[in-house]
């Protein structure tokens, strides 16, 4: 699917930010933190420590394989690699400080990045490639629903299916092609949402490093949405976008008023439901 804000560590490559408001929950919702992008990969191993590495996503946050990785500058232009099943590379050589990288695969606009230093002396480089054909677009303002799959049955009625007031503006800090979206009506510890859009297909996306929506629904209940959604809008247009919502949704009683963030751990939960399903529903119409 995890532009962007991108922390790196001795260790890995991580994507930044909790993606977590402070409390108490305000009247009228305001933003999260910016939070990690979707999709949150997981580190990347490098045993060497001037390995240049780093990873191929579209601009609707999906991994892309198979893309052709290329040094143009300095002592080791011409050097390639391929990226992997999960969009990752890498190049095991003596790179001495930045280098210019090019990333092509055919049906994708190329794209060329200049690499960046972690604090030990690796080098990385990300790419997000975008689509021949022009995207679609999502701005707006629209009704976010979001259905439990019938299987959930731990989760309680009054929070199955949960609609709320959305609005979608251009831009967000995930990059080209990608959309920040909010939504009001209610209480929340977490009021956001992004859209990636590569061509006519639209991945929308409440995953970061914690759920990035999670409504107050009664004192001290919650209910909070991991999980993305996607589709081929084609000529239907983006009047009404609706998808299997993959993730989690979890309900959450808490003991006492919520700290500083949202969390829903066995030791502050009176109850805990969670469900994990590819098959609950979001749908996203215009109004």
């Amino acid at each position: 699917m995890k532009r962007f804000i991108i922390v790196v560590s001795i260790a890995s490559v991580s994507w930044a930010c909790d993606g977590k408001t402070s409390s108490p929950i305000p009247s009228a919702p305001s933003p999260t933190l910016q939070p990690a992008p979707p999709p949150r990969p997981p580190a990347v191993p490098v045993a060497n420590p001037v390995t240049l590495f780093g990873y191929v996503s579209d601009t609707a946050f999906r991994m892309v394989s198979g893309v052709k990785v290329e040094v143009i500058d300095g002592p080791q232009a011409g050097t390639e690699t391929t990226s992997d099943a999960k969009g990752y590379f890498s190049i095991e050589d003596k790179f001495s400080g930045p280098v210019t990288v090019r990333a092509t695969k055919d049906g994708y606009a190329p794209s060329v990045a200049t690499s960046r230093a972690t604090t030990d002396g690796r080098i990385y480089v990300v790419f997000q490639l975008a689509s021949l054909s022009a995207p679609v677009s999502v701005a707006g303002n629209y009704t976010l629903t979001i259905s439990a799959d019938s299987a959930c049955t731990a989760l309680p009625d009054d929070v199955r299916t949960r609609s709320y007031l959305a609005s979608v503006t251009a831009g967000s800090e995930f990059g080209r092609d990608s959309y920040s979206g909010t939504v009001t009506g209610g209480q929340f510890a977490g009021n956001r949402f992004w859209i990636g859009v590569f061509g006519d297909y639209v991945t929308i996306s409440t995953a970061g490093e914690e759920p990035s929506l999670v409504e107050q629904v009664g004192p001290n209940r919650y209910i909070a949405f991991y999980g993305d959604a996607s589709v081929s809008v084609g000529a239907a247009g983006t009047s009404t976008i609706s998808a299997p919502f993959r993730g989690s949704i979890e309900y959450c009683e808490l003991k006492s008023a919520l700290g500083q963030f949202y969390d829903c751990s066995p030791t502050l939960a009176v109850v805990r439901e969670k469900c994990t399903s590819n098959n609950s529903q979001l749908t996203l119409a215009r109004r």
